[in-house]
């Protein structure tokens, strides 16, 4: 595997990690602020749904394209 196709996914899954990880480090005091703690898990798990649904459709579209 090219080592610019490696570095570049390693940037990718740390930014999303940082992404998730800011989150939720956030997301109880922005809850509490607008005083909707009972949807903070929905929150999380409709973010996490997104996530991962945004993935699939990217990869069917390389496979289908090609990377640019």
């Amino acid at each position: 595997m090219n080592k610019s196709i490696l570095a570049g996914i390693m940037l990718v899954t740390a930014l999303h990690a940082y992404d998730e990880f800011v989150l939720i480090i956030a997301l109880p005091n922005i809850s509490q602020d607008l005083g909707g703690g009972d949807w903070y898990g929905l929150v999380i798990a409709s973010y996490i749904l997104a996530a991962v649904a945004g993935m699939a459709w990217a990869g069917t579209r390389i496979d289908e394209r090609g990377p640019l």
